[in-house]
């Protein structure tokens, strides 16, 4: 019986240490892939190379990290783009990778999550949401585990390479809310979202400017301005997608209320925030989709966790990847420009 239990530790060690390869190779490859992608691959590279090569420390619209990161390649490396996006690709990537394999319930699922919904969205063309979006998935580790000091300093990194994180916060206010309370705010916010979302833009603006947050102001008033006033977020696919998915996860809670666990909980309140987010900022559609997606991200670590409640398993792994699959040939690929990578 000791031998089994040891041979039974030997190989698991085995296994892990071939996964860890495994997610190290990836991650080479993706960022090699991201890195060394040629311009016009995607709608962001033209105007990412305009601004490293034009940015300014006194621009206000874009993070400081961008800035110096900008400034760096533009002295010292000639101005050439492809260290800007291996800079970003490898942060973002690395940190991600390390997140599946150190923390999900799932690694492997995890990661086709994270290939086929957010890699070539946000590491390939939203590089500085890429890195942004990696900070958050520590700060949630790090949140589930009760470690509030290295989630205020993960959180402050996520903000530090895009300024829309600063809503990360929220996380820590609706996770001391009781969780029959969230699910009224989100109804109330999707309420509020019909009838005085333009309002909203107001207060915002008053408050950031009053506090001396003027950057994050006038980032609002940006997004805000490229749309119509009053407008109401297009309720998408993806949108649908993740409220099915929140519907199951609140349906599975109420038969088996008892195999919840604390990460459950915060992960159903994390859900409804970004969906009460979603509605309250749809004063502006660009400016609610940012955020929307932003904390979206975490669906990497919560459908694994949603999916262990199901029987047999396979048969949801089987549906969460064919409906990913889909969004990706439908939304995400049409985007890129393949023929120009491999041309």
């Amino acid at each position: 019986m000791k031998k089994d239990v040891i041979e039974m530790r030997e190989s698991d060690k085995i296994f892990n240490l071939i996964l860890g390869i495994f997610f190290a190779t990836v991650s080479v490859v993706l960022v090699l892939f991201s890195s060394l992608k040629p311009l016009g691959f995607d709608k962001d590279s033209y105007s990412y190379l305009f601004d490293m090569r034009n940015i300014q420390f006194s621009e206000i619209s874009r993070e400081y990290s961008f800035i110096i990161v900008s400034k760096f390649i533009n002295n010292y490396l000639d101005g050439d783009i492809f260290y800007l996006f291996l800079f970003y690709a490898t942060l973002s990537i690395s940190i991600k990778l390390y997140c599946i394999y150190r923390f999900s319930v799932n690694k492997l699922l995890s990661l086709f999550i994270y290939l086929l919904l957010f890699y070539f969205i946000q590491d390939v063309t939203q590089i500085r949401v890429g890195v942004s979006t990696a900070f958050l998935l520590l700060a949630y580790a790090f949140f589930c585990m009760g470690n509030y000091k290295k989630y205020l300093m993960m959180s402050l990194f996520s903000i530090f390479f895009h300024y829309q994180a600063v809503l990360i916060f929220s996380i820590f206010v609706f996770n001391k809310i009781k969780l029959k309370y969230c699910f009224i705010i989100m109804m109330v916010s999707f309420v509020f979202s019909i009838f005085f979302s333009g309002l909203l833009k107001i207060l915002l603006l008053t408050f950031f400017s009053k506090i001396g947050f003027g950057f994050i102001a006038s980032k609002i008033e940006a997004y805000y301005d490229s749309s119509e006033f009053g407008a109401v977020a297009k309720f998408g696919a993806f949108q649908l997608f993740y409220m099915i998915i929140l519907f199951i996860y609140l349906y599975l809670y109420s038969r088996f209320k008892n195999q919840f666990t604390n990460i459950d909980i915060i992960n159903l309140k994390i859900m409804m925030l970004n969906l009460s987010l979603y509605f309250v900022l749809s004063f502006n559609s660009v400016f609610s989709l940012r955020v929307f997606e932003y904390f979206s991200t975490l669906l990497i670590f919560i459908i694994p966790m949603v999916l262990r409640f199901f029987y047999p398993k396979s048969i949801g792994v089987l549906i969460v990847l064919f409906i990913c699959s889909y969004y990706y040939y439908s939304a995400i690929l049409s985007n890129l420009n393949f023929e120009l990578y491999f041309g």
